[in-house]
């Protein structure tokens, strides 16, 4: 090849051997061979040319002739790589010639004959203008060879590739750097030369390649475009990059960066956690491709994240956030915004302080309100968390720290703050002014939850403890701030105690100099007063040294540092404990003693790693609760008795232990459990310490160990030890104790359940376990949220059958109407693959309990399941049940030998189930029940007697349908209620649940069934007298009342419950006589088990129109169970949502519902529902509110959200259905616009007119928030309400703004600008309109996200006619394509094909584009960055039917060649005038979008060369756009 490559460089130098050699002489005869005879000069140039041309062609074709390299072929390159060679080889010579040419004659001569090589593509244009530019020769000193090169490569470059292209603007920036700053005279035409090429490039009529690479490149060498390769090109390439910013404005959500999430307590943001993704090391939104998005965007977002880490049950999201629910690596940006949330909630603490203790002063001294410490409370705790991450709001001083006599103690444990930071100072709250800036009794301060996110977050190796306890204390100094140090000190115990025996010592070093910092006395503190939990605060900085001191002896490591004076006092009576004889007696008796005494707090507190002094407190505290004495109590049951203590711990002694005692306190109560049940006691565990394990339960940071350790452990050792009396007590706790647990928890131990009710099946008497078994399955079921639902049952394989039951029929109906009320909630089933899945699962169902649903029930279905059940029905056939029933009673009253009606009716349940019906037959007509009987039931069992209760509902139907009202319907009612309350043999809530989920076709065989249920419930004084019992005597707040023992056994001594007939019935009968044992029952009653099966019975009268009478006389008597429903907000909201439809008619129902279930409550008023609603009288169905209404109830989420205090102090977060305020308002707020008597579409405007029409009356800061709040409801309503989004659409389209033929005054960016219309307060309707469309899709589901391809389709596009509508239509899709790469890939084909039609609609309508430049960039962007060439060929056809302006700039996306556009625009009639010349605006392309293109651009480089000679003098043309000196030509 070397020999190829000799060849045509000497063939090159005898060709310009002729033209000249360099010496004197020739060259000055060269130069006057143009002046003397210009017809010779053109000969010989046309000579010259020809035999250059001849020479290289006969180069190229011996070097790859066959028969010179016959030998050795696979020694020898490939044909390709040597003609490659050769062709290079040539190029460099020529440009070496051209290089080594001082006279301008000869250069100009030298440069044509190449120009002409190149457009005649004998040599390949893109390897001439990388020669020229890689040449060691091109410097600016070269002046003949500088100008000529970048003149000659401004004239081939239309014959180059887009990529190569790229490259030439690349190496011409680097170029530039090699002119000085300080240009004289002769460089100045050097100058000019280059910039005239940059403008060619940059000139989008040009269209050599698309800006979209131009912003690219130009972003990556100056990311802040100040800092340019020269001064001269710096206004050409800033006004790009800033003209640029259009496509970028279309590609970005206005008012993004004042977005917020809803944090559930499930750990999930609503519906998509791709919305709120951020990066891990910068906190920086994932924006794709390298544009000049605005300054916000591309900032930090701290405030975001802090948003979310003050919100409790926020550690997964948070992970999720920056993406670390996988990693485990230190997260530097996670540890500054966990200490900014320190900082924060210290100041709440600190203003807490100074609130309880003007409190203490005022009761002391009976003096007023003390109005002004109260607002120095409110003002120390109103701190923004951007002035924290900036070091702003620095207190005053250390208040009162520098002396002994003034503390910044701990706050009194039965107050606490609202897991929130403040906002702003001028933040507004409905409380009173001097309300505390904290939460309610019961409810830990903030950092009691930065103690959690702090264990979580070192655990995972997500922060480094020493690392950030040193940032913390340099930042504690830098504010010079003391303020609630007690506080800090109880959360870095939370951690250190647990860990220290783990880890070194040194990592411990830092907090003993934050502790120097924080506690400079000189002097000894004041000894708590250990009557009052705040002592523990007051103390935990004293049990650290406690710790790390031991930790030092242990490692036999010298201390640096001696005891800081001002703990003397404290360790005096820490040590004083440790062999106090009494502290035994006083953790023993600690909850029934009368005087709370916290000194066995601090002693565990302290000492929770030194097994010596720790163990006997903290057994003597589990002996108080375990009372393993011989005394013993009588439980609820027959023969049940318990261990004798029934007081449990009190929650304010559990917030004041750590969470390694807490955790040991768990350890030691399970051991306990597993201890009994091993050695199977006939005595019950005591109720103290079942209620005291529940509340241990609820901290979070208790979770690996306690829940965790629950389901995977506990309840399986208890199980296999066939211990069936604390097996029930654990599940009754779980059941009614466990307010908050992760769903995966919930679904592995339904799974659980699952599989222990097979094997007591086939055992005896188990009827009341195996109730206890469904009962907890069902409130298992209808808990789990509609996020969590998805998220849950999409991980379980259908194959799996873990959350099926095998054998419940309701069970799994409730599985399915859960299942169904969650697609239904978050529109699940939008796509193909969820489709797929839920028909599966549904299959899978029915395998195992086949089953029909009637058709009131399918048209409330959503779409998929509906069409499941229309195509696999089920069996059913009740026509001839009653002829049955009657032959086999005549059978019963036909057979006299009791053997042989036992044999026969016990082992019939194989092939018929109908022996409740013959049960219910022979109390009618007798009025008794014979003992046969009892014993045909006992040897059904519990499963096989569910059978028989469905057989029986179907008969009931039956029978009460063909009876008239009168003396015989009363007959019958008594005889179920006989069965049910007198005979026990079927309990009521498990007839209800049958009765309720029965398939019953026709409306009339409805309407006799909820009949049915009617008179059962309410006729009947039994269950109403229970009812009343209940509620009145009993209150659902459990963790604020000690006591729950004797109310609980109050009510089981008047209403003694039996789970089955074998406890009636003596020995003779078959029973058990007074030896029979029920299990204990701790907890529950048959209201609280009714409870969830009339949840179920509502939605059903609610399917039948024609029963609404009958559900409001339901309501009206036992609405007032709802006192005691676990979740009663989330119970209406998806009952509100999922019913709508229904309810839109029947507002006075939909009334009573909401008082019977939130009226019942015993939380203060405010606590849900505003008070304006709740003036308005139920009867009135008219009323409609005004926009005041709309705009209070917006104004209170706005302020939950920003973590004001709007609700009543005495919420109970722990024990609330919500974990923070923010979830909770948002749930009311949606519960109370569902409950309106007024249209959705009405209350949807007005939702939207609280920031359209009542912006004027919003602080222009705080727009951004209203909007998010207002947008956020809308998600969250069902799609009657949130519709109204795509009509304000349509009506902004039809605006005169936009769909007026001639162009806007204000410039149609600008408009859509939110930012700059708020300082001017001009008339902004179009950007408040996208702003709230744009936070409505940021917030939605994906089923309201997936309705955007129709509505472009069938709304939108038929309303375009104006590029203005074309432009707001990109504004409104483009900055989603993100969230629907990720969340709905199939989507984004569909919105992208909708663009380019919108274009083609548009196009055929306007006489010229004015921003063609930016739609194009935005194509661009969509290619490069999501669909590639997966839909070229249906865009193809759009792109070749638009006017030539357009298939030019967009002509790199299906290739076109310029000829055929050219062409195309002579020929075309309709011709339209070329658009201005403004800089392109677009989008960068990475790495990524060159793999997703693949080898497009291959045959895209071939294409553009074919059409480089008509692309030639359109480009030349363009080069008028530069004011530039002119340099040498051609």
């Amino acid at each position: 090849m070397e020999d190829q490559v000799k060849l045509i460089e000497g063939r090159i130098l005898e060709v310009f051997g002729d033209v000249g050699c360099g010496d004197p002489l020739q060259d000055n005869m060269f130069n006057h061979l143009k002046l003397d005879d210009p017809e010779k000069a053109e000969s010989k140039l046309s000579t010259v040319f020809t035999e250059l041309q001849t020479q290289l062609n006969v180069a190229l074709a011996a070097s790859t002739d066959p028969q010179t390299s016959s030998d050795a072929a696979s020694k020898q390159p490939s044909v390709q790589e040597t003609s490659k060679a050769a062709q290079e080889a040539g190029v460099r010579q020529l440009v070496q010639v051209l290089s080594v040419r001082h006279n301008h004659s000869q250069a100009r001569t030298i440069a044509n004959i190449i120009r002409s090589l190149a457009q005649a593509n004998t040599i390949p244009p893109r390897l001439v203008c990388i020669c020229l530019l890689n040449h060691e020769q091109l410097k600016p000193e070269n002046r003949v060879f500088w100008s000529t090169a970048f003149s000659l490569i401004r004239h081939i470059i239309a014959g180059v590739d887009y990529k190569g292209v790229r490259e030439i603007m690349k190496m011409c920036l680097e170029r530039c750097r090699l002119l000085p700053g300080e240009l004289r005279h002769s460089q100045v035409p050097s100058m000019a030369v280059l910039k005239e090429l940059l403008c060619l490039i940059c000139d989008p009529t040009a269209a050599l390649l698309p800006a979209y690479f131009i912003v690219n490149e130009l972003l990556k060498l100056c990311p802040d475009y100040h800092r340019w390769p020269h001064w001269e090109v710096s206004r050409l390439l800033t006004d790009f990059v800033e003209n640029f910013q259009r496509a970028a404005q279309l590609l970005s959500i206005v008012n993004r960066t004042k977005l917020r999430p809803v944090v559930e307590h499930s750990g999930h943001c609503g519906w998509s956690i791709s919305s709120w993704k951020l990066d891990c090391s910068t906190l920086k939104f994932g924006l794709k491709g390298t544009l000049p998005y605005c300054s916000e965007l591309l900032s930090p977002q701290p405030q975001l994240l802090n948003h979310v880490l003050r919100q409790p049950y926020s550690k997964e999201m948070v992970c999720s956030m920056i993406d670390m629910s996988k990693k485990k690596q230190r997260c530097v940006a996670l540890e500054e915004q966990l200490i900014n949330l320190m900082i924060s909630s210290l100041r709440i603490c600190h203003a807490t302080d100074l609130y309880n203790q003007s409190n203490r002063t005022i009761t002391a001294d009976a003096a007023t309100t003390p109005t002004s410490a109260a607002a120095t409370a409110t003002g120390a705790a109103t701190p923004s968390a951007a002035d924290d991450a900036a070091g702003g709001n620095t207190p005053s001083g250390n208040n009162g720290s520098s002396n002994g006599n003034t503390v910044p103690g701990g706050t009194d444990n039965n107050s606490s703050a609202a897991s929130t930071t403040p906002a702003s100072n001028n933040n507004t709250s409905s409380t009173s002014s001097n309300a505390p800036p904290c939460s309610p009794d019961h409810s830990p301060c903030p950092c009691h939850h930065i103690s959690s996110l702090l264990i979580h977050f070192v655990l995972h190796q997500l922060i480094n403890f020493p690392c950030l306890v040193q940032a913390l204390h340099a930042k504690l100094r830098r504010l010079q701030m003391r303020d609630g140090r007690d506080h800090l000190m109880w959360v870095l115990l939370q951690y250190l105690s647990g860990t220290i025996q783990k880890n070194p010592f040194p990592e411990f070093l830092p907090v003993l100099r934050l502790i120097e910092y924080l506690y400079p006395e000189t002097s000894p503190l004041p000894v708590p007063d250990y009557t009052d939990p705040s002592c523990v605060l007051k103390a935990s900085a004293m049990c650290m040294l406690i710790h790390i001191l031991r930790k030092a002896q242990t490692e036999y490591i010298k201390t640096p540092r001696a005891l800081p004076p001002a703990f003397t006092n404290h360790n005096e009576l820490i040590q004083s404990l440790v062999h106090n004889p009494q502290l035994a007696h006083v953790a023993s008796n600690f909850a029934t003693s009368p005087t709370p005494d916290y000194r066995i707090a601090l002693l565990l507190n302290a000492f929770s790693t030194h097994t010596d002094v720790f163990h006997r407190p903290i057994a003597a505290l589990t002996e108080g609760i375990q009372s393993s004495q011989k005394s013993t109590v009588p439980m609820p049951g027959v023969n049940c008795v318990a261990h004798g203590a029934t007081v449990p711990l009190s929650m304010t002694l559990l917030d004041s232990l750590t969470i390694h005692v807490k955790m040991s306190l768990i350890h030691n109560i399970g051991q306990h459990i597993t201890k009994q049940a091993h050695n199977k006691s006939n005595v019950a565990l005591s109720p103290a310490l079942v209620e005291t394990y529940a509340r241990l339960l609820v901290y979070m940071e208790t979770e690996t160990i306690g829940i965790k350790q629950f389901i995977t452990n506990l309840l399986p050792v208890v199980f296999k030890s066939q211990v069936w009396g604390i097996l029930h007590a654990l599940l009754e706790m779980f059941s009614h104790r466990i307010h908050h647990s992760p769903p995966h928890y919930r679904v592995q131990l339904l799974s659980t359940i699952h599989h222990m009710s097979v094997p007591l099946n086939a055992m005896p008497h188990m009827t009341q376990l195996h109730l206890c078994l469904e009962s907890v399955a069902l409130r298992l079921i209808s808990g789990l949220g509609n996020s969590e639902v998805m998220t849950s049952l999409t991980r379980v394989s259908p194959d799996s059958k873990s959350v099926i039951s095998g054998e419940s029929e309701e069970l799994n109906k409730v599985l399915v109407l859960t299942l169904a009320r969650a697609i239904h909630v978050t529109g699940y089933d939008s796509s193909s693959d969820s489709s797929r899945w839920c028909c599966d699962f549904l299959k899978a169902v029915m395998n195992h309990t086949p089953h029909t649903w009637p058709t009131h029930t399918m048209q409330c279905f959503p779409r998929a399941i509906e069409e499941f059940y229309k195509q696999v029905p089920g069996p059913r056939d009740t026509h001839s049940l009653k002829k049955e029933v009657e032959e086999e009673y005549r059978k019963w009253k036909s057979m006299s030998n009791e053997n042989d009606i036992i044999a026969h009716f016990s082992l019939q349940h194989q092939t018929s189930t109908l022996f409740l019906c013959l049960l219910f037959k022979m109390v009618l007509e007798t009025d008794r029940v014979p003992v046969e009987a009892y014993k045909v039931l006992e040897r059904l069992g519990p499963r096989q007697l569910m059978s028989h209760v469905r057989t029986l509902c179907d008969f009931l139907v039956l029978e009460f349908s063909n009876s008239s009202l009168g003396q015989y319907l009363s007959k019958c009612v008594d005889t179920m209620n006989a069965i049910i309350w007198q005979y026990h043999i079927v309990p009521v809530d498990r007839l209800m649940l049958c009765l309720a989920l029965r398939t019953q076709e026709g409306s009339s065989e409805a309407q006799v069934c909820m009949f049915i249920i009617q008179l059962l419930l309410l006729r009947p004084l039994e269950f109403r007298n229970r009812v009343k019992e209940f509620v009145t005597d009993n209150m659902p707040d459990h963790w604020n009342h000690n006591n729950w023992y004797e109310q609980h056994m109050a009510f089981h001594r008047k209403f003694a419950e039996k789970f089955s007939p074998e406890s009636l019935v003596g020995g003779g009968g078959g029973g058990q006589g007074s030896h029979h044992q029920t299990l204990p029952i701790y907890f529950t009653n048959v209201c609280l088990r009714f409870l969830p099966v009339l949840d179920i019975i509502i939605h059903r009268f609610l399917e039948v129109h024609q029963v609404h009478k009958r559900l409001e006389m339901v309501l009206e008597q036992l609405g007032a169970l709802y006192k005691f429903h676990d979740h009663p907000i989330t119970y209406l909201y998806n009952t509100l949502h999922y019913y709508e439809g229904q309810l839109r008619e029947s507002p006075k129902l939909k009334r009573q519902l909401v008082a019977a279930v939130v009226g019942n409550s015993i939380r203060p008023p405010g606590w849900a529902l505003t008070e304006e609603y709740l003036a308005v009288p139920h009867e009135e169905i008219t009323w409609k509110p005004k926009l005041s209404y709309y705009t209070a109830l917006i104004k209170r989420l706005v302020l939950a959200f920003r973590g004001v205090n709007v609700f009543p102090r005495d919420m109970e977060w722990r024990f609330s259905e919500f974990g923070n305020s923010g979830c909770h308002a948002l749930h009311v707020t949606c519960v109370e616009l569902m409950a309106l008597p007024v249209e959705p579409d009405a209350v949807a405007n007005n939702l939207l007119d609280v920031v359209l029409k009542g912006h004027c009356d919003i602080v222009s800061a705080e727009l951004g928030e209203w909007v998010n709040a207002v947008a956020l409801v809308l998600t969250w309503l069902p799609e009657n309400y949130w519709i109204v989004i795509h009509h304000k659409i349509e009506h902004l389209l039809k605006s005169p703004q936009l769909s007026a033929a001639e162009p806007a005054s204000l410039d149609m960016f600008s408009m859509m600008r939110l930012d700059l219309l708020q300082p001017c307060m001009r008339h902004n309707s179009t950007a408040l309109i996208i702003a709230v469309v744009h936070a409505f899709w940021h917030h939605s589901s994906h089923a309201q996200l997936g309705r955007i391809p129709v509505l472009m389709k069938e709304q939108l596009r038929p309303l375009l006619q104006t590029e203005a509508q074309l432009v707001c239509v990109f504004q409104l899709v483009g900055p989603f394509l993100n969230r629907f790469s990720v969340d709905i890939a199939r989507k984004v084909f569909d919105v992208t094909l909708e663009l380019y039609h919108a274009l083609a609609k548009v196009d055929s309508c306007v006489k010229e584009f004015i921003h063609q430049d930016a739609i194009c960039d935005v194509l661009y962007h969509i290619k490069y960055m999501f669909t590639g060439d997966s839909i070229k060929p249906d865009l193809e056809g759009i792109i070749r039917g638009l006017r030539p302006v357009l298939q030019r700039r967009l002509r790199f996306i299906t290739h076109l060649n310029l000829s055929t556009i050219q062409s195309g625009s002579t020929n075309s009639s309709n011709n339209v005038a070329t658009s201005c010349n403004a800089s392109s605006s677009g989008t960068t392309t990475t790495s990524t979008s060159s793999s997703s293109t693949g080898g497009s651009s291959t045959s895209g480089g071939s294409n553009v060369n074919n059409g480089a000679n008509a692309a030639s003098a359109s480009a030349s043309n363009s080069l008028g756009n530069c004011n530039n000196t002119a340099g040498p030509t051609i």
